[in-house]
């Protein structure tokens, strides 16, 4: 299908400042990202938009939606880029800017794709330290409990539950929740009439509620 270029546009004559060359970058970046998740088919038509607005007098399309029940307009990308593909927008731009400034949406594209890398792998590297953390926890946590299990008595482990229901109802952390277990549960060479006789109730809480 043949683009539509009738519908000219004015076009800056001018490049970005670097504040706004930055403002352009990080939008188009950010915009990419949800969270930690990388959705790289927005690059293309958040970089066209963005570009369209920053450089010349076309406005996007946009669309009324409702936020914190107020009617608000947002854009509608699907729509804008299918207007800046069908007036060839893009095409128009680097034709205006051509003779000045050959090169320059390459220019401006590059500097985004740079930066879309560069934040890709601080976002890989924190998710990755945060779950090589989830995986040391949780390797601590299986250790110390094989331990007690190796220390306590067998018959003691209802205790255990008791007191990891009271961990998690108090925001215990492990370290406490251990070193509660191992201050309060009966060693296996003490009497077993007395471990027999012995109550949760007479157990050292881990923590109390805030408040009592």
């Amino acid at each position: 299908m043949s683009k539509n270029t009738t519908n000219q546009i004015k076009v800056s004559d001018k490049k970005l400042s670097i504040d706004q060359r930055g403002s352009l970058i990080n939008r188009v970046v950010n915009s990419c990202f949800s969270g930690s998740d990388l959705h790289i088919e927005m690059l293309e038509p958040i970089f066209a938009i963005t570009v369209m607005q920053m450089l010349t007098d076309r406005e996007p399309i946009t669309t009324k939606t409702t936020i914190d029940d107020k009617e608000v307009d947002i854009i509608d990308y699907n729509a804008t880029y299918e207007m800046i593909e069908d007036e060839d927008i893009i095409g128009q731009i680097q034709n205006a800017m051509y003779h000045k400034y050959q090169g320059y949406l390459e220019e401006l594209h590059s500097d985004v794709v740079e930066s879309l890398e560069y934040k890709k792998s601080q976002v890989l590297a924190q998710t990755t330290s945060v779950s090589d953390s989830i995986i040391l926890s949780v390797t601590n946590v299986i250790d110390s409990v094989r331990k007690m299990v190796e220390t306590f008595d067998p018959s003691q482990y209802k205790d255990i539950i008791e007191l990891a229901k009271n961990a998690n109802k108090f925001n215990v952390t492990k370290n406490d929740f251990i070193n509660s277990i191992v201050k309060n549960l009966p060693k296996k060479e003490e009497n077993k009439a007395e471990v027999k006789n012995s109550s949760v109730d007479n157990v050292t809480p881990i923590s109390s509620p805030v408040g009592e």
